[in-house]
């Protein structure tokens, strides 16, 4: 948590597209942090250079603020 006072929360999220990981991103917001399973994003893929839509599949707290989200395309 970055300043509790501020209600600022710190997340390091690692993305896994179709059982490969794609990257992780820093993460700062006002909540925790929540996805709903079969919500859609969209994800820039470095390696690919481009951009691609996905349904969140499951996520998975590594501790309070790591998390893994797993994505199909």
């Amino acid at each position: 948590m970055i300043a509790e006072t501020q209600n600022q929360y710190f997340y390091i999220v690692s993305y896994f597209l179709d059982g490969r990981f794609i990257k992780w991103e820093e993460v700062i917001g006002e909540t925790r942090f929540e996805l709903d399973v079969a919500d859609e994003m969209t994800l820039f893929v470095p390696d690919q250079d481009s951009s691609v839509k996905a349904k969140v599949v499951s996520t998975e707290a590594l501790s309070d603020d790591e998390y893994r989200v797993f994505l199909v395309s």
